[in-house]
């Protein structure tokens, strides 16, 4: 077993270094080859998973990485908020990945399991996070704080243990959807200092203690939105989820 999981993630590693090289050898028909930072976050993120279903079946040399399934190069269409793309004369030799998009898939068999790479964070121009409805596990990385330009994250609907990272709020991440997991704890304090429009962690049981104070000043975090988890009111025992 642990014969086939080192030829597994070698032949995965290889994968890097022979797109590395294709970017080069195939450097006049994809005219700008994917930026080096972003394709090591992708090789990274590829290797912590399990395929059964083929969704990473296009994922070689013989084709560009931003015709990868469920990624987007394309920075307007990948802007939640339109907000306008601007890049400098560095960026604009290579092209960036906006949007990571293997969620909304009910089909039970293309669901991926594994857990979420810290280096995703390498991905600087990451609009979109969509990882919804798969057997993802372990923690929420709070690497995932440093990108900042990061508008969606939606990890709903999946495995996910630990805390809700109190980094991942330091951004200007506009929408959050964490429900139906295992993730446990409170909920951070920098939750009162965030662009937040949308945050959603109903059915995440393990998450307990007293709501941040500002959580009723926010419009468009109704309550049903920390439904059956243990979640509170001050110090009157209030228990608004259900628990």
């Amino acid at each position: 077993m642990k014969t086939k999981k080192f030829l597994y993630r070698k032949t995965l590693h290889n994968l890097l270094f022979i797109t590395f090289y294709a970017q080069n050898v195939f450097a006049e028909e994809w005219i700008k080859p994917l930026h080096p930072d972003d394709l090591e976050a992708l090789v990274a993120f590829r290797l912590e998973i399990w395929d059964d279903g083929g969704l990473f079946e296009n994922w070689n040399m013989s084709r560009h990485p931003c015709d990868w399934n469920a990624i987007n190069c394309d920075c307007e269409s990948a802007s939640m908020r339109k907000v306008p793309c601007e890049a400098d004369d560095a960026s604009e030799k290579f092209e960036h990945v906006y949007t990571v998009g293997f969620g909304f898939d009910r089909d039970n068999s293309k669901m991926l399991a594994g857990t979420l790479s810290p280096k995703l964070s390498k991905l600087k121009s990451l609009r979109s996070v969509m990882l919804s409805n798969h057997l993802f596990t372990g923690p929420i990385p709070s690497e995932l704080a440093l990108l900042s330009s990061l508008e969606a994250l939606l990890l709903n609907r999946n495995l996910l243990t630990g805390t809700v990272p109190a980094e991942l709020f330091s951004g200007g991440v506009t929408w959050v959807f964490l429900e139906k997991n295992n993730l446990q704890g409170r909920l951070p304090e920098s939750f009162c200092n965030s662009s937040l429009v949308y945050f959603n962690v109903e059915g995440n049981s393990g998450l307990c203690g007293s709501l941040p104070e500002c959580y009723l000043e926010q419009d468009l975090l109704p309550l049903d939105l920390i439904q059956n988890t243990c979640l509170m009111y001050g110090e009157d025992n209030l228990n608004p989820g259900g628990g």
